[in-house]
């Protein structure tokens, strides 16, 4: 159908008599709205279905055992973003066990960037923090590094 036919036929929907709009009394206007809810119910519905289909849910991960301080033991990990200033505002996100030193976030940096870990070093912006290789032993909830938002500076 063209755009014009469309048209009309919704300019002729729009004519008819809306059969909701006519007052009706006792147990006709009960019926009537009954069956004007449970039409708009499967209208809804079907609508739903067919304009977005749903997309089956991810498995979820069996939850994991706490131990002392009910921290999860298994699930120890902590996310890092480390903003690059020659990428262009895209900032790197690492996903690293809380267990990791200093030195395994500057080789996985290093990796992801294809860069010399020399060439660079670690920084927050607050507390202004430089994290270098002085800190290597160390890991990263020693260093307070759990989700920390970090700078990458070249040299």
């Amino acid at each position: 159908p063209s755009f014009k036919q469309d048209l009309v036929t919704k300019m002729a929907q729009r004519s008819r008599p809306n059969p909701r709009s006519e007052p009706a009394t006792g147990a006709a206007n009960a019926a009537g709205v009954a069956a004007a809810v449970a039409n708009r119910r499967v209208s809804q519905s079907a609508s739903a279905t067919a304009s977005s289909p749903r997309r089956p849910l991810p498995p979820q991960a069996p939850e994991a055992p706490t131990g002392p301080g009910g921290a999860a033991a298994a699930a120890a990990t902590t996310t890092l973003r480390i903003r690059l200033p020659e990428r262009g505002g895209k900032p790197l996100t690492l996903n690293l066990p809380c267990s990791a030193s200093v030195a395994d976030l500057y080789d996985a940096v290093a990796a992801e960037l294809r860069l010399i870990p020399c060439d660079f070093e670690l920084r927050t912006s607050f507390p202004n923090k430089t994290y270098d290789r002085s800190n290597a032993a160390e890991s990263l909830e020693e260093v307070q590094l759990l989700n920390a938002a970090l700078i990458l500076r070249r040299f």
